[in-house]
C-alpha cells in the first residue's frame, strides 16, 4: 500500500473534525433516519412495509429499509448509538469520495465541497442517505472509467435500488453502450429489492411493493418549499404539468446529443452529469440532495478558467453561490423566500446548462495529473 499523501493526510484530519461535529447534530436531529429505522425495525419482526403514508415526500424504497436493518439491531440497544454510526458511516462516504477525485488528480476539490456545502450539512441534519448514494455513484464513475463495467454496474444498480433516480445512470450506461454495466446494474437493483420484501414472505412482499408504487405514485408532485427538482420550480412558475413534462423531456434531449459526443476519458464527468441531471428531474428534490452535485462540480472546476467565456464563468460563479446553500444560513425569513423561489434548482440547472454545451461545442481537454501512475496503475492492474 502506498503511503498518504499530504493532502490525503490533511483529509482524513479534516474529516475527523467534521465527524466530531456533525455525529451530535446528527444525534439530536435525524428525523429521517428515525423514520426508517423503525420500518427497518419492522421488517426485522415481519412487519408489514409501507403500511401507512410518508408525512412529506415518499418513502425510502425496500432495499434501502433493509439496508438500514444493521443499525436497526444497533437503535434497539441505543438510538444515538445508531445515528452516532450512521452518521460516521455518511462521513466516511464523502471522504472516500473526495479522495477517489483527489487520487486522480482533479484540481479545486475544496471548491467543488464548498459548491454543495449547506446540502452536505442538511444530509446529516436529517441523516438521509445521500453520502451513501455519491459514494456508490463515485465508484461506479471510475470502474466505468477503467471499463470494470460489470463491477461499475453493481454500484450503480445499488445506487439505484436505495434511492430509484439514479436509475438515469443505468439508462446512460445502456446509451453509451456499456451493456454489461446497464445490465448488471438492472440485475442487482431488481434482485436487491425482491430479496428485501422476501423476508416478509410472499403475499406480504407482494402487497409491501404495491404499497410503496401506491403511496410513491401519489407523493411524487410535492410543491414544498425545500422541494428544489425542476418540476417543482417550473410548477411555482405556474406551469402545467404537461408543460413540465415537456421541458424534462428536452433537458433529456440536449443532455443525449451533448453526452454522445463524449470520450471515455470523460466518463467520470459524465456521470457527475448525469447525476444531477437525475436529481434535478426527479419530482422531489429536496435540498439535501444536492450533495450529489460535487461530481459535477469536480467536472466544471477541471477545466482551467480562462478556457471558458466570461458569460460562462460568471454564470458558474452564480451556480455555485446558489448550489452551495450559503444565502439560506441565517435569516429564515430570507432562506424561506429562497427556496420558494428554488435556489437550489435554479443553481444546479446552471449548472448542467453550462457543462452540456460545452459538451455540444467539443471534447474539453482534462487534466491529466495522476491517470495511470501511484496508486491508479496499481489498481487498473487488479
Amino acid at each position: 500500500m502506498a503511503a498518504l499523501t499530504t493532502r490525503e493526510r490533511v483529509l482524513i484530519a479534516l474529516s475527523i473534525l467534521y465527524a466530531a461535529a456533525v455525529i451530535p447534530i446528527a444525534i439530536h436531529k435525524g428525523i429521517d433516519f428515525e423514520i426508517h429505522v423503525k420500518a427497518a425495525q419492522g421488517l426485522l419482526t415481519g412487519q408489514s412495509l409501507f403500511s401507512g403514508h410518508a408525512t412529506i415526500g415518499v418513502w425510502w424504497p425496500p432495499f434501502a429499509i433493509l439496508a438500514l436493518t444493521p443499525f436497526a439491531l444497533i437503535a434497539q440497544l441505543s438510538l444515538p448509538l445508531a445515528k452516532a454510526a450512521f452518521a460516521l458511516l455518511g462521513v466516511g462516504c464523502v471522504a472516500w469520495s473526495v479522495a477517489r477525485f483527489m487520487r486522480a488528480g482533479r484540481p479545486h476539490l475544496a471548491l467543488a465541497v464548498g459548491a454543495v456545502a449547506v446540502p452536505l450539512q442538511i444530509n446529516f441534519d436529517y441523516l438521509n442517505i445521500n453520502a451513501v448514494l455519491l459514494a456508490l455513484i463515485v465508484a461506479g464513475g471510475f470502474d466505468l472509467r477503467r471499463g470494470r463495467d460489470v463491477r461499475a454496474g453493481v454500484w450503480l444498480g445499488l445506487a439505484t435500488a436505495l434511492k430509484v433516480f439514479p436509475g438515469l445512470l443505468l439508462l446512460y450506461a445502456a446509451y453509451r453502450r456499456r451493456w454489461r454495466a446497464a445490465a448488471s446494474g438492472a440485475g442487482i437493483t431488481l434482485g436487491v429489492t425482491v430479496c428485501s420484501l422476501l423476508p416478509l414472505g410472499v403475499p406480504e412482499a407482494v402487497a409491501s411493493a404495491r404499497d410503496w408504487l401506491t403511496h410513491s405514485t401519489a407523493g411524487v408532485w410535492v410543491l414544498h418549499r425545500r422541494n428544489q427538482s425542476l418540476p417543482a420550480l417550473l410548477s411555482r412558475a405556474g406551469m402545467p404539468h404537461p408543460g413540465v413534462i415537456a421541458i424534462d423531456l428536452l433537458l433529456l434531449i440536449l443532455a443525449a446529443v451533448a453526452l454522445w459526443r463524449s470520450t471515455d476519458d470523460d466518463i467520470v464527468h459524465d456521470i457527475g452529469i448525469v447525476t444531477l441531471l437525475a436529481v434535478l428531474l426527479s419530482p422531489i428534490a429536496w435540498d439535501h440532495y444536492f450533495l450529489l452535485a460535487f461530481p459535477a462540480w469536480v467536472a466544471a472546476l477541471s477545466r482551467a478558467p480562462a478556457s471558458r467565456p466570461r458569460a460562462a464563468r460568471i454564470a458558474l460563479i452564480a451556480a455555485g453561490i446558489a448550489t452551495s446553500g450559503a444565502l439560506t444560513v441565517g435569516s429564515s425569513t430570507v432562506r424561506g423566500i429562497l427556496l420558494e423561489h428554488s435556489i437550489f434548482g435554479w443553481g444546479a440547472l446552471v449548472l448542467v446548462l453550462v457543462l452540456l454545451v460545452e459538451r455540444l461545442r467539443g471534447p474539453v481537454a482534462l487534466p491529466q495529473l495522476a491517470p495511470i501512475h501511484g496508486r491508479e496503475q496499481g489498481e487498473s492492474g487488479r
